[in-house]
């Protein structure tokens, strides 16, 4: 579930749950806009990224536009390298790449 503080309640222009896995925000800032997308692999099980999750996750970022930012965060249960992947921020990871980290650095 994504929280968000009461002051910034009325900056959210959009809000959709796309699956259980897969939430969907669009906030306007002073510049522009911002999409969350907040994802959730059931860790519990180690259950990997599905084809069918992929999918439902490009036609969320399809739906957020090119304009503003996107945030994609959450658990995905992936593991990835220690460098920096396009324009992905994180360039902290394992040395040990996993099948979720795999298919979300193609992704």
């Amino acid at each position: 579930m994504l929280y968000v503080h009461k002051k910034y309640v009325k900056a959210i222009e959009h809000y959709n749950i796309w699956s259980e896995r897969i939430e969907f925000a669009r906030v306007r800032t002073k510049r522009n806009h911002i999409t969350l997308l907040r994802v959730c692999v059931q860790v519990l099980r180690k259950q990997a990224l599905s084809s069918e999750f992929c999918e439902t996750l490009q036609k969320a970022v399809q739906r957020a536009g090119p304009q503003g930012d996107l945030i994609i965060f959450g658990d995905t249960n992936a593991q990835v390298e220690d460098k920096k992947i396009g324009k992905c921020v994180c360039s902290f990871g394992l040395v040990i790449v996993n099948t979720n980290g795999k298919r979300l650095s193609d992704f």
